[in-house]
């Protein structure tokens, strides 16, 4: 698994460029935006009324929409209903996921589009904020999975990201601590069988301990202002945290036709 730093918005392009590549499998990029456009992400995501707890069992909640374990047409009905929350996370304020695309456009002079299902658009980001776990015998926060799986299976017949070469899971951090809440990346893509024998294949959540005992890992200590660019096959793990934590992200996929697409 091959692992690099980077500093500034500016080198966002590369990372996605390498990855795109396989010349890397995760990035790091510190100092993406200034503090106070995290402070104003962070106020415009507190004050707004479309915030809900996850549905999924994990401590937080959830402004936008997500693909995890939906149909097709179940998460873009969710897209079309909460666009215009979404994109009052980012009112007054720099949009990090649009640097995303702009660095795309730029570095690898690819397009890039929201991912679509007959005339209906995915969203561009989805907010999450995390709540302290404050339990002394968790190890996770978010137990280990991989982002593939989600993708790759019988429910999106007809979605083109079925279609995607790659999947890079993008997770910007409005704010977070590097004494704890650590993003773990395992050295290990599962394959189809071991999916399949696991029963995870469509969701990719979560992977037993066991499967993981002896596999190296690297451990990303996250920041506010960082953003985190992963390839989503490799399973990977948020551990505990004590402190709040507010994340923007979604998936970034090259299909076949060299265009990116998005996603959340």
């Amino acid at each position: 698994m091959k692992y690099r730093k980077f500093v500034g918005a500016e080198c966002i392009g590369d990372a996605i460029s390498m990855i795109s590549s396989d010349e890397l499998d995760v990035a790091l990029v510190k100092n993406v935006v200034p503090p106070a456009d995290c402070i104003a992400i962070q106020k415009n995501f507190f004050g707004s009324e479309h915030r809900r707890r996850r549905p999924d069992n994990v401590p937080g909640y959830i402004l936008g929409a997500t693909h995890y374990s939906k149909t097709p047409a179940e998460y873009f009905m969710q897209c079309s209903e909460a666009r215009a929350s979404v994109s009052s996370i980012f009112e007054n304020t720099v949009d990090p996921m649009r640097l995303v695309h702009r660095a795309i456009n730029e570095k690898t002079r690819r397009s890039i589009r929201p991912s679509r299902l007959g005339d209906r658009e995915a969203l561009h980001a989805r907010a999450v904020e995390w709540l302290p776990d404050l339990s002394v015998t968790s190890e996770f926060l978010l137990r280990p999975h991989e982002d593939f799986s989600q993708i790759d299976c019988s429910r999106n017949e007809g979605w083109e990201v079925r279609d995607a070469k790659n999947v890079m899971a993008i997770n910007f951090y409005a704010s977070a601590d590097a004494v704890s809440g650590r993003l773990r990346i395992y050295d290990y893509i599962p394959d189809t069988s071991t999916r399949d024998r696991l029963e995870l294949q469509g969701n990719g959540y979560p992977y037993p301990l066991d499967l993981l005992e002896n596999k190296t890992y690297i451990e990303l200590a996250v920041e506010t202002s960082d953003m985190a660019i992963i390839n989503g096959k490799y399973i990977h793990a948020v551990t505990s945290t004590r402190s709040k934590r507010v994340v923007i992200n979604c998936f970034v996929a090259q299909m076949s036709s060299s265009e990116y697409v998005y996603w959340t």
